[in-house]
C-alpha cells in the first residue's frame, strides 16, 4: 500500500506497508511519470519495493524516478504487456537494469 501526494510540482509515492520480510508490493492500474518526475518515500524502511503495473496500457516514463535522499533499498518495476518510453534521467543510488518486462533499480 502506498499514498500519492504532490510537493512543489513533484509527485511523491509514500510507502505505507511492508511485510515481515521487509518487502512492500504495490500494484498500479497505471504508472506514468511526467516531466516533473516522481520520488519514492520509503519512510517505513522496506528493503525491497515491488511496483507492479497490472494494466495492458502503455506506461509513459518521461521524468526522473528518485528513491529519496540517501536511502538504500531495491526498487523493482514489473510492467508486463507494456510499451515503455525511456526515462530522461534517474536519481537513485546504485545501478539499474531492464530485462524481459522487469526493471530493477538496485
Amino acid at each position: 500500500m502506498a499514498k500519492l501526494s504532490n510537493d512543489n510540482n513533484k509527485k511523491i509515492i509514500t510507502i505505507l506497508q511492508k511485510d515481515n520480510s521487509h518487502i512492500s508490493h504495490i500494484t498500479y492500474n497505471e504508472f506514468n511519470v511526467g516531466n516533473e518526475g516522481i520520488i519514492f518515500n520509503n519512510k517505513i524502511g522496506a528493503d525491497t519495493i515491488i511496483n507492479e503495473v497490472v494494466s495492458r496500457s502503455a506506461s509513459e516514463l518521461n521524468g526522473e524516478i528518485c528513491t529519496g535522499e540517501s536511502e538504500r533499498y531495491r526498487l523493482f518495476f514489473i510492467m508486463s504487456f507494456q510499451k515503455y518510453n525511456t526515462c530522461k534521467s534517474y536519481c537513485w543510488p546504485g545501478s539499474s537494469s531492464f530485462k524481459s518486462g522487469y526493471w530493477s533499480l538496485c
